[in-house]
């Protein structure tokens, strides 16, 4: 990833202060305080990304009684929680894709992520409350925490683990006028509850005009982006990124920023899909100037970006575009920008085939604003190789072997992708009580190193028939005998699990290829299943030691209350480490174990 170039800056700002002296140059105007790094990557999914988010202030009203046109002007707090202990709050509904007919009672999330921002009258953490009588509460808010919820639950506490916090005077372009960002993984919470109505509130910001005497203004809101997985969806790469960088407008040059990401590998062919969601503070609806622009790969120029909410010469606007109902929705949410739209990919401009970069420019000449998020979702091509692992030997009905026994495997791969793949290598660990005997591979080679069964393939062809095996390997182990696994184990219960992983690269695409076993074909008896979809899981059984013993000869013993009882087990083979006495009456008074 490629962050703000000062170097360069500074190079131009000196050629520019040669060639005109009269100009001062001012390398300060745009600060990078946090780099846009990913926060999260996704492998190829079947799923894709959302956000939702709301303010949690609103334009105040002027004497005539209409709002007024900008937050440096007035803002008061909102409060839509029914919470008495809550002085500001808002609601937003988080609504998963039905795409391809998707439920979302199957929709898995992976990732959830919780920003906060705002900006007040404060030089440090701690922010009064005014109360709309016009009562100061001292340190009502901290920014570094906020208060978080779905709809019919108690708030939970949540404190950041990043991103930004600058303390000092809030009009200062250094401290980056006092806007600030809180996050935290809430990832956890949203798999517990899913899609619904949630709720933040208690953001610190300062609910009234900026008297600052700058008049940038006081903002305040929260945003969510969410991760997930669907069987039924496309098949996607999903990245998330944050950072911080301060963006100074006022009657400033214009400045600007660059945010490159990578690793994702779009689809090999025809129109690539892509769409983009954002966060960002401090945009006003009524001062133009700041633009969002991604680079079009053919002509290496970066072009605006707009979406219905917009316009490509005032991106960040306060608006916000999301899925689901808001609570409260307005149209101006004074000074918060979150958005998740489709951008038109035409002739695949901005992302195309088999792309693995994109980049992003992003300023403004007139507005100030601080972005801190962006997350990105592209249609993704994945390599499709199928490793079947298949015990040949029948399973008892019981699901456990007896010591000792041999059992039969045979491993197929299938190539039903669309290229062929190099590098190919499987990798089984070999469980405890297990030994392998004998192996034979269709191609390349297999031998067993350290504790791990390898079969190096090579390469791996496609076949005119996908529903063919291009390349197999048959295993036999040998479970351990009686003495090996009564020394060995002591939970009188082994079980052996049998699973491995097969890695490959697309020799067209270079795409990386890391798959699990598959037990079986789905027979979509659920919802949640697709009839033919593959079941990654291990093969799984125990190993029976009831015959490890003998017990012929066993006598009943009638003993009175006092009487001693010697058991003799030194003829049994192995000795025994412990036993467990059981008897119809509790009262004879002999312990019910010992060594």
């Amino acid at each position: 990833m490629k962050s703000f170039d000062l170097h360069s800056l500074f190079k131009a700002c000196t050629l520019a202060c040669i060639l005109i002296l009269s100009v001062v140059c001012n390398p300060i105007l745009a600060q990078v305080k946090v780099n846009f790094d990913p926060k999260f990557k996704s492998p190829i999914i079947r799923g894709d990304f959302t956000m939702i988010g709301n303010t949690i202030v609103r334009l105040a009203q002027g004497t005539d009684g209409t709002e007024v046109a900008h937050n440096g002007d007035g803002v008061v707090f909102i409060d839509e929680d029914n919470d008495n202990e809550t002085l500001n709050s808002s609601g937003a509904t988080l609504v998963f894709s039905a795409e391809n007919g998707a439920l979302s009672s199957c929709t898995n999330v992976i990732y959830a992520g919780l920003y906060w921002a705002g900006r007040s009258a404060s030089p440090n953490n701690f922010v009064d409350a005014v109360l709309p009588d016009g009562t100061i509460v001292p340190n009502r808010f901290q920014k570094d925490r906020i208060k978080f919820k779905k709809d019919g639950d108690s708030y939970v506490d949540v404190t950041a683990d990043g991103i930004l916090f600058p303390e000092g005077d809030p009009n200062d372009a250094n401290n980056s006028r006092g806007m600030y960002v809180g996050y935290a993984d809430v990832t956890d919470y949203l798999k517990s509850n899913g899609e619904g109505v949630y709720y933040a509130a208690d953001i610190a910001t300062t609910a009234s005009a900026d008297y600052g005497g700058l008049g940038v203004g006081y903002y305040g809101g929260w945003g969510l982006v969410v991760v997930y997985e669907n069987p039924l969806m496309n098949t996607r790469y999903v990245l998330v990124y944050d950072g911080f960088a301060f963006v100074q407008g006022a009657n400033s040059p214009e400045n600007q920023f660059i945010i490159d990401i990578d690793d994702f590998q779009s689809t090999q062919s025809g129109p690539v899909n892509l769409k983009l969601g954002i966060m960002a503070g401090e945009g006003d609806k009524v001062d133009w100037g700041d633009y969002f622009k991604m680079k079009n790969t053919e002509t290496g120029v970066y072009e605006e970006l707009q979406h219905s909410n917009n316009d490509s010469y005032n991106f960040f606007n306060s608006s916000i575009l999301t899925e689901g109902p808001r609570f409260p929705e307005l149209e101006d949410n004074a000074g918060v920008d979150i958005a998740t739209f489709h951008v038109s990919n035409d002739n695949n401009k901005f992302v195309d085939n088999n792309q693995t970069t994109a980049s992003f420019e992003y300023g403004t000449n007139g507005d100030n604003y601080v972005i801190f998020n962006l997350a990105f979702a592209v249609d993704a091509y994945e390599p499709d190789l199928h490793p079947i692992n298949q015990m040949v030997t029948p399973m008892p009905a019981s699901g456990m072997f007896t010591a000792g026994s041999e059992l039969d495997f045979l491993l197929e791969l299938k190539n039903v992708g669309t290229e062929a793949a190099s590098d190919g290598k499987v990798e089984i660990p070999i469980p405890d009580f297990v030994t392998i005997e004998s192996v034979e591979v269709s191609q390349g080679s297999a031998d067993v190193i350290g504790n791990t069964l390898v079969w190096d393939i090579g390469d791996i062809v496609l076949p005119e028939n996908p529903l063919d095996a291009v390349a197999y390997m048959t295993y036999r182990v040998i479970l351990s005998d009686c003495a090996e696994i009564m020394a060995n184990d002591k939970t009188c219960n082994p079980t052996v699990s049998i699973d491995g992983r097969l890695s490959a690269k697309g020799l067209l695409t270079g795409s990386e290829i890391n798959t699990s076993f598959i037990k079986e074909y789905s027979a979509g008896t659920s919802a949640c299943e697709i009839a033919g979809t593959p079941v990654f899981d291990d093969i799984s059984f125990g190993i029976s030691i009831s015959d490890c013993f003998d017990f012929t000869g066993a006598e009943n013993l009638e003993v009175c209350t006092g009487d001693e009882v010697e058991i003799d087990f030194s003829d049994i083979s192995g000795g025994i480490s412990s036993y467990n006495w059981s008897a119809d009456n509790s009262e004879i008074g002999i312990e019910a174990s010992g060594t």
